[in-house]
C-alpha cells in the first residue's frame, strides 16, 4: 500500500498544482486565520446554494494542503471521496487522509477506517486495516472511534469476538454523548452480552438512545424487537436436536448419491459469539446436484422463497443471485457460501452445516447461521432430479466481452435467450435448440456499454432470470 501512495503522492500535487493555475485569475487567499479561511471554505462545500461552490471550495482545501494543514488534508481527502470539485479519485483521497494522520488528526485516520470497513477503498471490506485505523483514531482521541472499536469487537470484524470489550468501549463512547453507544449498551443488557443479562436496563438504554434522537433504537422500540431478547435460549452442545434418533455414519460428500433430494429441517440463528439461539425457523431444501453444479429451491418459514444456483467447490457451495428480505428486520440479504457434512442411517440422512449470508448493503455478514436437514434414505432420486434439475448458470458475472451460459435441461427444446437494459433496450436474442442435460453456450456481446444487464432465458421447461454486469 505504501508504495501505492508513494506514487500518488507526485501526481496528486501536480494536479493541485494545475487546478490552482487555472483558477488564478481570481484566486486570492488569506491564510493569516486558518479557522476563518476553513468556515469560508466549509460554507462553499456545506452551505445554502447560494454559497455552494465545490470547484472554490476544493481549491481552498488545496491551498491549505500546500501549507500542511491536517484539516485541509481532510476535507479534500472527502472531495476526492465524492468527486466534489474535483474527479473523484479514491487513491487521491487515501493519500490525503494518510497525510492527515501524520499530522496527528483522527478523524482522518476514521474516515480511512470506515472505507476499509465498508468496501469503498478497493472494492470489498478489510475488516482487520479498518480496525488499525479505528484504533489509531482513538489513540489520536478522536472520540467517535470508540464507537468503531465497540462495533468491530462486538462482531467479531477484523479482530476475535468478544463482547466484554466492546462494552467496554460503548460505555467510553457514551461518557461523549454517542447515543450509538448508548442503543448498544442497551443491547449488550438485553442479550446478556458482555454482562449479566437485565431487559429492563437494557430497555432504559434503548429508550435513552431514542429520545437522544437515536434512529435504531427508535426502529427498535417501535417494532418491539425487545421480545426477541426475551426468548433466547442458549446453544445445547449439539447445534440440533435430530427428531429422528439412530445410528448416523459419516459419508463422504457426494453430491449426486449424499445430498440430492427433499430436505426439511430448520436453519438457526445465533448470536456473534456463537453460544445463543436468537432465531429458528424451518426450513425445506430441494437439491440436485449435476457435475458439481447445484439446483433446486430453498422455502424458508413458508415466508422466502428462492431458486438455488451455484457449484460445489472443494466441499464449499457457491450460492449466485439468492437475494431476499428478512420480513422482521425489512433487511435485505445474500446467501453466499456453506459448509455441509452428510450423515446416514438405515432410514435417513442428515445434513448439517453453515451457511454465510452478507447485507449486500453494507458488506458485511450476519451472525453465524446453520443448517440441519432430514431425508428419506429411500428417496428416488431420478424422480427428484426430473422435477428440479432444469437450471441455467451464468459466467463471469461481471464480465468482460463474452458471457457463459451452462444450461441443464431435464428434456430436449427450444430456448430463447435474451438480453436487456436496465431501460428496456435489447441487446441480444438467439433462438437454440438444446439437448437433454448439460449445455454450454457462449454469447458474444464485446460491443455492449458498462452497466447492469438482465439475461432472460425461455423454453418448455426454462424460465431464468439473472442480472449480470458489464465492466
Amino acid at each position: 500500500m505504501k508504495i501505492r501512495y508513494i506514487i500518488c503522492a507526485p501526481i496528486l500535487l501536480m494536479c493541485i498544482s494545475y487546478s490552482r493555475a487555472e483558477h488564478n485569475t481570481d484566486f486570492s487567499i488569506n491564510l493569516t486565520n486558518t479557522s476563518d479561511y476553513l468556515r469560508e471554505a466549509d460554507k462553499k462545500r456545506d452551505g445554502d446554494e447560494s454559497d455552494l461552490d465545490y470547484g472554490f471550495a476544493s481549491k481552498m482545501y488545496e491551498q491549505l494542503v500546500e501549507q500542511g494543514n491536517p484539516h485541509g488534508m481532510n476535507r479534500l481527502a472527502g472531495m476526492y471521496r465524492q468527486g466534489l470539485g474535483v474527479e473523484k479519485n479514491l487513491d487521491s483521497a487515501i493519500f490525503l487522509y494518510e497525510k492527515a494522520i501524520e499530522k496527528g488528526y483522527g478523524k482522518a485516520a476514521y474516515n480511512l477506517s470506515v472505507m476499509f470497513k465498508t468496501g469503498e477503498a478497493y472494492g470489498k471490506p478489510d475488516y482487520p486495516q479498518a480496525y488499525t485505523y479505528a484504533q489509531k483514531a482513538q489513540a489520536l482521541g478522536y472520540k467517535k472511534s470508540s464507537y468503531l472499536l465497540g462495533y468491530m469487537n462486538f462482531k467479531g470484524l477484523g479482530i476475535s469476538q468478544d463482547y466484554k470489550k466492546a462494552l467496554e468501549f460503548f460505555s467510553q463512547g457514551e461518557i461523549y454523548g454517542d447515543i450509538r453507544c448508548t442503543y448498544f449498551i442497551g443491547i449488550c443488557y438485553l442479550g446478556g452480552y458482555g454482562v449479566k443479562k437485565n431487559i429492563e436496563k437494557g430497555k432504559e438504554y434503548i429508550e435513552k438512545a431514542m429520545h437522544n434522537g437515536s434512529e435504531m433504537a427508535t426502529d427498535f422500540i417501535i417494532h418491539d424487537k425487545i421480545t426477541n431478547y426475551t426468548k433466547v435460549r442458549l446453544r445445547s452442545s449439539s447445534p440440533l436436536e435430530i427428531e429422528k434418533k439412530g445410528t448416523y455414519t459419516e459419508i463422504a460428500n457426494n453430491p449426486s448419491k449424499a445430498m440430492t433430494g427433499v430436505w426439511e429441517g430448520r436453519i438457526i440463528q445465533y448470536d456473534w459469539s456463537g453460544k445463543q439461539i436468537r432465531k429458528e425457523k424451518s426450513l425445506q431444501l430441494q437439491l440436485d446436484f449435476l457435475d458439481n453444479r447445484i439446483s433446486g429451491t430453498w422455502i424458508q418459514d413458508d415466508s422466502i422463497d428462492l431458486k438455488i444456483r451455484g457449484q460445489l467447490v472443494n466441499n464449499e457451495w457457491h450460492f449466485s443471485d439468492m437475494i431476499y428480505t428478512d420480513q422482521t428486520s425489512e433487511r435485505e440479504w445474500e446467501i453466499k457460501n456453506g459448509r455441509f457434512s452428510v450423515r446416514k442411517s438405515e432410514d435417513y440422512i442428515v445434513l448439517e452445516g453453515n451457511i454465510e449470508q452478507y447485507s449486500p448493503e453494507t458488506n458485511e455478514p450476519s451472525s453465524p447461521l446453520s443448517i440441519v436437514l432430514l431425508r428419506s434414505s429411500k428417496d428416488n432420486i431420478n424422480d427428484i432430479r426430473k422435477q428440479y434439475s432444469d437450471f441455467a448458470e451464468i459466467y463471469p458475472n461481471p464480465f468482460e466481452k463474452d458471457l457463459h451460459i451452462s444450461l441443464t435441461i431435464s428434456k430436449s427444446q427450444q430456448v430463447l435467450i435474451q438480453l436487456y437494459s436496465t431501460d428496456g433496450q435489447r441487446f441480444h436474442s438467439q433462438t437454440t435448440e438444446l439437448n437433454e442435460g448439460v449445455n454450454n453456450l457462449t454469447l458474444q456481446v464485446p460491443s455492449i456499454p458498462r452497466g447492469v444487464y438482465t439475461v432472460y432465458i425461455t423454453g418448455e421447461t426454462l424460465n431464468e432470470t439473472s442480472k449480470v454486469i458489464k465492466k
